[in-house]
């Protein structure tokens, strides 16, 4: 059995730096098709012949599921839901403090790491030998990656990816230990998008 994460495909909310507490309220912004063949041959190809895929009950990871791998049918696990950072209200996330993180959203890194054990147990308890691609999140991925190697990142650490880059459509390979990177330029398609939204141009542009 080999395990793989995939996180999601972009929102809104993965531009504007927000957590929101409906996270059900952002779906994933449109991507056209080239982008789509451009990620199956950059990391899709790095995903064997056969395997399952196991979703966060998240929209956004559903979604992610539907435009990627559309003639498999997936499986849900609460397991692979984000860690709940709502209570961080309005601020974006590179604006916090550790202390405001763990008062704010009582995230701590034994409690998460519990929940990513009762992930593998469950998945190898229902899977045995299949080979198997987890539709996740960002936080809860690079959590992931962090309990694998043993590293010593704080919560908020691996929120704001300062050692482990884990952005949207990338893949991790747990077996090898291996994060495969998706270079295309989506920004630029999302960045569109968010002009008709009438986001601020000017912002999108610094940001990337």
């Amino acid at each position: 059995m080999n395990l793989y994460f995939l996180r999601h495909a972009p929102t809104l909310a993965n531009i504007t730096g927000s957590m929101v507490k409906d996270y059900n309220s952002y779906g994933i912004v449109p991507l056209e098709n080239n982008t789509i063949e451009s990620w199956k041959k950059e990391v899709g190809i790095h995903l064997p012949k056969d395997f399952k895929v196991v979703c966060s009950p998240q929209k956004r990871c559903i979604d992610t599921a539907k435009l990627l791998f559309k003639d498999k049918p997936f499986q849900i696990s609460i397991n692979l839901e984000e860690f709940d950072c709502s209570g961080i209200g309005d601020k974006k996330f590179w604006e916090l403090s550790e202390e405001e993180l763990t008062t704010s959203t009582h995230l701590f890194k034994q409690d998460m790491y519990v929940k990513i054990i009762r992930l593998l147990k469950e998945l190898r308890s229902k899977f045995k030998e299949d080979n198997v691609v987890c539709i996740s999140h960002g936080f809860y991925t690079r959590t992931v990656i962090s309990y694998i190697r043993g590293m010593l990142d704080t919560p908020l650490e691996l929120l704001c990816s300062k050692n482990i880059k884990f952005n949207n459509l990338d893949l991790y390979d747990l077996y090898n230990d291996k994060i495969f990177h998706f270079f295309c330029k989506i920004s630029r398609y999302i960045a569109a998008y968010l002009v008709l939204k009438k986001f601020s141009f000017c912002y999108i542009i610094n940001k990337y």
